[in-house]
Order: C-alpha cells, then sequence, then structure tokens
C-alpha cells in the first residue's frame, strides 16, 4: 500500500543556541565569501568533499553558480542548503544541507554538512544536526540518514555524537571524483523515536 505526502518545506533561518543557519541567498558577497573558504580549506575539505576541487571550485563565479542551483534547488523542493554563521555575525562557519531524496514515498531526507577547520571541534555541527533533525521531525519527516565515506573518521564522530546510529556499510556506494574511485559508505540514521532516548 502506497501513501503521497506534501513535500517538507523548511523554514529560512534555524536558530541554535550559539548559532544560526541561514537559507542561501545568490550574491556576489557570499559568493566570495565561501569561495575563499573553500581555497583556504581545500586540504581540510577535501577528500570526502569533492566540491573543494578546484576543477569544480576553482573562481568565485563557479561558487555564485553553485548558489543559484541551490537556490533553485530549494524553490523546487529537492534540497535546503544554509550557511552556518555565529548568533549575531556574518562570519560563515560551514554549511548544511537536508536533500529531499524520497519523501513522498518514505518521508525520507539525507543531511549533508561541513565546516571550516577552523570550527572544528568545537562542537558547532553537533548543535546544527540536532536542530536540523529537530525541525525536520517536526515537519513530519520519519526518517534521516547521512551517508559517510568510511575512512571519515571525523564526519562519523559528528553523526555519532548527535545520536544518529550506524545501519551498515553501503559497498561502492558513491562514486569519489578525488579518488576518481568508488567508495564505501558508511549509512547512518535517525527516526523520531530515537528523539526520546
Amino acid at each position: 500500500m502506497s501513501h503521497t505526502s506534501k513535500n517538507l518545506t523548511m523554514p529560512a533561518q534555524i536558530c541554535s543556541e550559539r548559532l544560526t543557519l541561514k537559507r542561501i541567498k545568490p550574491s556576489v558577497r557570499l559568493a566570495d565569501q565561501l569561495f575563499q573558504i573553500v581555497v583556504e580549506n581545500r586540504d581540510h575539505i577535501l577528500p570526502f568533499l569533492e566540491f573543494a576541487m578546484p576543477q569544480i571550485t576553482g573562481s568565485i563565479d563557479d561558487e555564485y553558480k553553485y548558489l543559484v542551483q541551490a537556490e533553485q534547488d530549494w524553490n523546487d523542493g529537492k534540497r535546503f542548503e544554509y550557511i552556518i554563521c555565529p548568533k549575531g555575525k556574518n562570519e560563515v562557519l560551514g554549511c548544511v544541507c537536508v536533500f529531499q531524496r524520497h519523501l513522498q514515498v518514505d518521508k525520507c531526507v539525507e543531511i549533508g554538512y561541513w565546516l571550516k577547520a577552523a570550527a572544528t571541534k568545537k562542537g558547532y555541527m553537533n548543535e546544527v544536526l540536532r536542530q536540523v533533525v529537530q525541525t525536520c521531525f517536526e515537519k513530519g519527516t520519519a526518517r534521516i540518514y547521512i551517508r559517510i565515506d568510511t575512512e571519515n573518521q571525523a564526519s562519523v564522530h559528528v553523526a555519532q555524537k548527535a545520536g544518529f546510529q550506524k545501519e551498515g556499510v553501503e559497498r561502492n556506494g558513491r562514486y569519489n571524483s578525488y579518488f576518481q574511485a568508488f567508495r564505501n559508505m558508511n549509512i547512518f540514521s535517525k527516526i523520531k523515536e530515537d528523539q526520546n532516548d
């Protein structure tokens, strides 16, 4: 028996104790800011998030085109991407994104995230994930999952700290352009019932 549901809608802004998540809005200023972060953090972001490869994000124009696509995807209900900022500041620490992969069928979404090196080890992403997860469940999501390269231990630690449970390994689950190879992916998930644990 199948069921249908309305597409997920997300607020333009989400606040946690220390942080504000802001819907991405294309601007040359934001494109420049994000591009500088990528340039300064390539070694930190790579090899697991290949958007930082110079051939993908090699200019402010590349970044601006990405922001335009992010806005279009938001309007189409495909993904909801936020910049992560300290409360009351315009400094960008990283990004978090909710992908609406299978919501019509099983009310399931995927989350992806990254932080610049200077913002790590401060508990920021744990704070972000908990707030985004809560918002998704309040909007009717039944399951949230994260796919993480099996060698990306920093991201695995973030998911576990935020209360996600490892389901298993998706063998050759994703092609990574940096490695030019298929990679095994850990699957972590959280369901609404886990919030009470």
